[in-house]
């Protein structure tokens, strides 16, 4: 039997027939990225760690300072650039904080903090110099959610199916009894500490909204 090969163009067309019908693949993780700008720290960051629920890991630090720091939903992190957490992110800085947190509410979303800087703190104090806090925010990319784009979500599970949405339970648990978005915490900084300043602040959570917007 003769077969007959189908020229180039025709293949083409086939594989973009079949492609038509994939599905897109929701986001599972958030991220954030940024870059250490080494020359304002004593020693090249080469690592930063990451903590969220009692739980530390270490993500790498490229030659050129760039990071990205990808993030599951529902988690709270606080991130350092000493192995001894002693030099923590500012990742918000309000009238009366220096947070060091960031809460992950949902999957989709990318910020970037442009150039992270070293503050050392009471050596700046001496100066009578306050720290140079950002003062814009950053804004945040958000991916396409694909066949999920118009579910419903409801305390963090989509009543269609069942399944966890917006960063599930734990996500969209009620923390209004925890004083409010400016009080004071543990983790947050003090202006005499030593601390890594970017040039945008975080939002005080992180996520992509289902919501469309109305023309």
């Amino acid at each position: 039997m003769n077969t007959k090969l189908l020229p180039l163009s025709s293949l083409l067309l086939l594989a973009l027939a079949a492609g038509c019908g994939a599905t897109t693949t929701a986001p599972t993780t958030s991220s954030i990225t940024g870059t250490v700008d080494q020359a304002t720290f004593a020693t090249p960051v080469t690592q930063i760690q990451v903590s969220s629920d009692g739980a530390t890991a270490s993500v790498a630090v490229e030659a050129s300072g760039r990071f990205e720091l990808v993030l599951a939903p529902g988690k709270t992190y606080r991130f350092s650039f000493a192995e001894d957490g002693s030099i923590p992110l500012v990742g918000r800085a309000t009238p009366t904080r220096l947070d060091t947190t960031v809460r992950v509410d949902a999957a989709g979303a990318h910020l970037d903090l442009g150039k992270v800087r070293y503050w050392p703190g009471a050596a700046g104090l001496a100066l009578n110099t306050p720290p140079p806090v950002a003062s814009q925010e950053a804004a945040a990319t958000c991916e396409d959610l694909g066949d999920d784009d118009d579910h419903e979500c409801e305390d963090g599970i989509d009543p269609n199916t069942g399944a966890e949405c917006d960063g599930g339970p734990a996500a969209n648990q009620d923390d209004g009894a925890e004083g409010g978005e400016d009080a004071a915490e543990a983790t947050d900084c003090e202006a005499s500490d030593a601390m890594a300043l970017p040039e945008m602040n975080l939002p005080e959570s992180i996520g992509c909204a289902d919501e469309e917007e109305d023309d």
